[in-house]
């Protein structure tokens, strides 16, 4: 077993109590009444196994690791991580200060344990989901195997000595106690690997090299507009002739340019390929890194536009580019293949977020997809394609995380929660006014606070099959 089995593991106990949480908060605002009870079950879960047994081997035992592999700290992705669990620390502060006022009669305090519920529950779904598809298998990557074993044995010291088995069994009573009381599923934590150690990285060649592409960015400064000229004109163009569609897209980054990929492919047959992706980093090395991820994926949908076996191309591309040590480590993506004629969309995903599906004939927005592994990471392994059957009026939308991540000022993220409710209220309208409704939407969110990573965003709204083929109810199946 490695050290991060041993966290997934935890994580799938901590998302148990985040399905917990996400039914109490629903089930005190309909009742308009605290569950007390239930309320100080979750704050000790959170306190003592989420951060003082699982943050503790992550910040004291596991980043370090990684970081002595030459990632930085500071703006590296474990210092990401870092932030997103002194914000969940935050919240889990107020939800105990609003339980209290609760008990004491606060109006208000019903609805402020609400929202810092609900927020801690869209925080760490997405921080759990980071960790497990992206920072995990990097950390399995950059750390070797008797450093693997020093973790185990400061987890091990961590559990018995720090935290002590009694605490450990006392939260997972809680957790299963929470699970019986509202009715949740209990966890299953099956996962034991060996460890198989990479050799086709130098992660301190990697972290020099890193410093050599940082300088020459700063003496390339006078070409950047030249480079941000250059990568618009990869952006796809408008399309407003593709029968049985609408399609509406922006690509913003952060700095002149980005490591977003965007793509839009006529394959043949009035389908179309949809492409999103997420290159680690910022600038011109994300941007160069972009450019090849839209060069392979171009490649390879002239041979076989099947969602998952164009990521499978990609992924061989990718691990060929970072065998150099110049690129960034690994890239997220969601491909999905529309076929107006069959009113069908495929879509795989490489531990990107789950894209959005608006359903017309009911107005449900649902997660779609199943999450993958970032392409990069892994010599070879399948992507799952998802099909969904497509009524009219129905609407998907693709984006990367720089939108469910923003920021505003009091650091609370735009989250799944407000992007799939905005979507719910404007899923009906067409997709250009859909997309201008949720970059309105995010702009105000965001409010002063600058935005801190790229922001690519595609909307595909089915109008009806261009070729009378009959229509089915929508489902979903897997390959």
């Amino acid at each position: 077993m490695l050290p991060t089995d041993i966290l997934t593991n935890e994580h799938r106990i901590i998302e148990q109590v985040l399905a917990c949480l996400e039914k109490m908060v629903a089930e005190s605002l309909a009742t308009g009444k605290l569950d007390q009870e239930g309320a100080a079950d979750a704050v000790t879960f959170f306190r003592q196994f989420a951060d003082r047994q699982h943050d503790t081997k992550e910040e004291t035992h596991l980043f370090p690791a990684i970081e002595e592999g030459g990632f930085p700290r500071e703006v590296g992705p474990t210092g990401a991580m870092r932030v997103e669990h002194e914000a969940a620390r935050d919240h889990v502060r107020a939800m105990d200060q609003a339980r209290d006022a609760a008990s004491a009669g606060e109006d208000a305090a019903l609805e402020q344990f609400a929202e810092h519920g609900q927020a801690l529950v869209e925080l760490l779904r997405e921080h759990i989901r980071k960790e497990d598809h992206c920072l995990f298998p990097m950390a399995n990557q950059a750390i070797d195997d008797q450093r693997q074993r020093e973790l185990l044995v400061a987890f091990e010291k961590t559990d018995t000595q720090e935290v002590g088995r009694q605490a450990i069994q006392a939260s997972l009573e809680i957790a299963n106690r929470l699970a019986d009381r509202f009715g949740v599923s209990r966890a299953v934590t099956p996962i034991a690997r060996t460890h198989r150690p990479c050799s086709c990285w130098s992660y301190t060649q990697l972290a020099d090299q890193k410093q050599i592409i940082e300088k020459q960015n700063l003496l390339m400064s006078r070409d950047l507009e030249m480079a941000r000229q250059v990568q618009r004109a990869l952006i796809p163009r408008k399309r407003s002739d593709v029968p049985g569609l609408e399609i509406a897209f922006a690509y913003e980054p952060v700095v002149h340019v980005g490591g977003d990929v965007l793509d839009i492919i006529p394959v043949g047959g009035g389908r179309e390929l949809l492409f999103v992706g997420d290159v680690v980093g910022h600038g011109v090395r994300a941007a160069l890194a972009m450019s090849a991820v839209k060069a392979a994926l171009r490649s390879a949908v002239k041979s076989d536009s099947r969602p998952g076996n164009v990521l499978e191309s990609i992924n061989d591309v990718v691990r060929e580019m970072f065998r150099d040590q110049v690129l960034p480590q690994f890239v997220t993506a969601a491909c999905c293949l529309v076929d107006p004629a069959r009113a069908t969309a495929e879509l795989a995903l490489a531990g990107h977020p789950k894209p959005l599906w608006f359903r017309a004939d009911c107005g449900e927005v649902l997660q779609v997809g199943s999450a993958g592994f970032p392409l990069g990471l892994e010599e070879a392994g399948e992507f799952e394609d998802t099909t969904i059957a497509l009524e009219p009026g129905d609407v998907l939308l693709l984006f990367t995380d720089g939108l469910i991540e923003a920021m505003n000022p009091g650091q609370r993220l735009y989250g799944y929660r407000r992007f799939e409710d905005l979507v719910a209220r404007h899923g009906e309208s067409s997709a250009g006014e859909l997309l201008a409704a949720v970059k309105s939407d995010l702009k105000a969110h965001v409010g002063s606070h600058a935005m801190t990573d790229d922001l690519a965003l595609l909307v595909v709204k089915f109008t009806g099959a261009a070729s009378g083929v009959p229509l089915r109810n929508g489902v979903m199946s897997a390959r």
